[in-house]
């Protein structure tokens, strides 16, 4: 899956995300936990920024992929 068709599968489920050059995340309210993709280096960083309970993010769950496709579709299955 690439960005674009992850894009057009959250459009029909009525799901936002918000996408830069280097990142993709979840589209929440402030302070609500949402999951992410980060690009550093060409590597792909998924993680969890967890806000239960605590006043500031903690990441959680990363886990680093080469491929940028087999990134999108772990952040779409596991995510989203």
């Amino acid at each position: 899956m690439n960005t674009q068709q992850l894009v057009q599968i959250l459009h029909d489920q009525k799901k936002e995300i918000i996408i830069d050059s280097d990142w993709i995340r979840e589209k929440t309210s402030y302070f609500e936990n949402f999951y992410q993709l980060i690009r550093s280096n060409d590597l792909w960083e998924f993680s969890k920024m967890d806000f239960e309970r605590k006043p500031i993010s903690e990441k959680k769950d990363e886990i680093i992929f080469s491929d940028e496709s087999k990134a999108i579709d772990y952040f779409f299955y596991k995510g989203i």
